[in-house]
């Protein structure tokens, strides 16, 4: 009965909102159904929001989680997930608390949501599972239970200031940042049947972001440490890509030059997992196979970059990008040869994208 009555008045809510809408809002437009396109999460300099990129459709919605809930997302989004059902969001305040918001990917209703978390940063999606690295000093990882909603009661212990994370042959991968403090260079092994860390693997300084290629190997994108000895003049530190063999966690540390990106998400890969794209200051795209990293840049952007997603159904490059913290941001569309097809104008500081296809 409660499911009844919170549907009709979900109903009536959305019909109030296209009465007191002009007809041709797009951004009202796609609230019925989200159908094949992208999600892009704007971190916002306050609020963030989502915008929706339509298959086949020009026009882009934008702010479409409030036109659909009637509140806002929250303040900093740092990243989301999709699963069969349910897209996820994690979201983080001014003072660091926050919450994994858990909408349908259909309608991008409001499910639940799990809060009280420290510092929520990156979200994983693996069958009936999720993953959240939580903390900036000593991490964790929550699993939450997607055919329940339910999360695990003792989350597992991880490094400092732990992002993103990837699965591979059963294990799930950590990248701990060291948070604030840039402090750690780590990546924990989970085995997701015994959860519980089984192996701890240097790489470079403060690794943010990975992917993993055709042969199970794991590319760590590593951000370095500022060094403000030469103030204003600032230099970073170790900074490179790890990457880490799927057969016997060795590691190979190249070098990618000059790290001048304020971006969080500074990695992708191709569908058929044999080509890196990375981000320092242009695009740079590398073989899996290849044992140094390129020096001709692949995409020169117009603008600065936030983030680089893959688009798994037509190997398409979406680069979020921005100018200032007060204005709109784009997603500007790239083909797999790099040759740019077009710019969506989305929300402020976008920062990824995932793909319902």
């Amino acid at each position: 009965m409660k499911k009844v009555l919170r549907l009709s008045i979900y109903v009536a809510l959305v019909s109030l909102v296209f009465a007191s809408c002009s007809s041709d809002n797009d951004d009202v437009r796609l609230i019925r159904d989200f159908k094949k396109g992208a999600f892009v999460l704007n971190e916002g300099s306050d609020n963030s929001n989502i915008s929706f990129i339509e298959n086949g459709v020009d026009t882009v919605a934008n702010k479409v989680y409030e036109l659909v809930n009637s509140v806002k997302l929250g303040q900093y989004t740092q990243s989301t997930a999709l699963s069969d059902k349910y897209l996820l969001i994690a979201v983080t305040t001014s003072n660091g608390a926050g919450y994994v918001e858990v909408v349908d990917n259909k309608t991008l209703m409001h499910i639940t949501a799990f809060a009280g978390l420290s510092y929520p940063r990156e979200l994983a999606v693996d069958g009936s599972k999720a993953y959240v690295s939580n903390g900036s000093g000593e991490g964790i990882i929550h699993i939450i239970d997607l055919e329940t909603l339910i999360m695990d009661k003792v989350p597992i212990k991880v490094g400092k200031g732990p992002e993103k994370m990837v699965v591979s042959d059963g294990k799930l991968y950590v990248a701990n940042s060291g948070g604030f403090a840039n402090d750690d260079k780590t990546v924990s092994v989970i085995d997701l049947s015994k959860k519980e860390v089984v192996e701890t693997i240097e790489v470079k300084s403060c690794p943010k972001d990975m992917v993993v290629d055709k042969a199970g190997n794991v590319w760590v994108y590593c951000a370095g440490v500022p060094n403000y000895d030469n103030w204003p003049n600032i230099t970073i530190v170790d900074a490179g890509i790890s990457k880490i063999s799927g057969v016997d966690y060795s590691v190979s540390h190249f070098e990618t030059g000059n790290i001048s990106t304020s971006g969080i998400k500074n990695i992708a890969i191709s569908t058929d997992k044999e080509s890196i794209y990375y981000v320092t200051d242009a695009v740079y795209k590398v073989d899996y196979q290849a044992t140094a990293m390129p020096a001709e840049k692949f995409i020169t952007p117009e603008s600065s970059v936030y983030g680089i997603n893959v688009n798994p159904s037509d190997d398409e490059i979406y680069l979020c990008t921005f100018a200032s913290y007060s204005e709109s941001g784009s997603v500007v569309v790239y083909s797999k040869d790099g040759e740019k097809q077009e710019t969506k104008e989305v929300g402020i500081m976008p920062n990824s994208s995932v793909f319902k296809n």
